[in-house]
């Protein structure tokens, strides 16, 4: 497969369409998708965003998880996720997850907490660039003075779900968010959660 050239579709500030001309075994053809670079790479590369799996200890009770029901406007209905955000420039990775922790759900590192990385993955690599990075953050606790929403996340309600909760939601198809679904079956299979 040879990629002959990139053009832009839209000039938005989040999000962009381009299309993609390519040629394979003699025949051309082209692919519009979506991405948040300006002018994206070849191979893809750099992270648009990170996912916190942040975890709550307290003493004699079970670890929680924290999620989001967050309203989104795409699917029109409220979704269960694990809190992200996007990449700004000049930032670490390690420094995106501590702010969106806190202005998404009012949560910071504990003293002596950790972030821990667990990978990064294609959101939707048939529609979009957009390449994720996910940590694990634990434990975590609320911050006094709470979340610090602005614009549309103002229709988040933050939650603490325990490990048998979440597996029940998901085997239900309450979650049906992607990137929280990957990140679960990740999490199960390295038993990174609850060690």
């Amino acid at each position: 497969m040879e990629i002959l050239k990139t053009e832009r579709r839209t000039h938005e500030r989040w999000l962009n369409l381009f299309t993609r001309t390519w040629r394979h075994n003699g025949r051309e053809g082209e692919w519009l998708f979506a991405s948040r670079k300006e002018d994206p790479p070849l191979p893809a590369t750099g992270i648009d965003a990170v996912i916190i799996v942040a975890v709550v200890r307290a003493p004699n009770q079970p670890p929680r998880l924290v999620v989001l029901k967050e309203f989104r406007v795409p699917v029109g209905d409220y979704v269960y996720a694990f809190p992200a955000g996007l990449t700004e420039e000049g930032e670490s990775l390690e420094d995106v997850a501590r702010r969106e922790l806190r202005e998404e759900t009012g949560y910071e590192l504990a003293t002596g907490g950790n972030l821990i990385s667990l990978g990064h993955f294609f959101s939707s690599p048939g529609f979009t660039d957009e390449h994720c990075y996910f940590v694990l953050a634990r434990p975590v606790v609320k911050h006094a003075d709470g979340p610090q929403h602005d614009g549309a996340e103002t229709i988040i309600d933050c939650r603490e779900f325990s490990q048998d909760l979440l597996r029940e939601m998901i085997a239900e198809g309450e979650i049906r968010d992607s990137n929280t679904l990957s990140i679960w079956a990740r999490l199960i299979a390295r038993g990174e959660i609850f060690p």
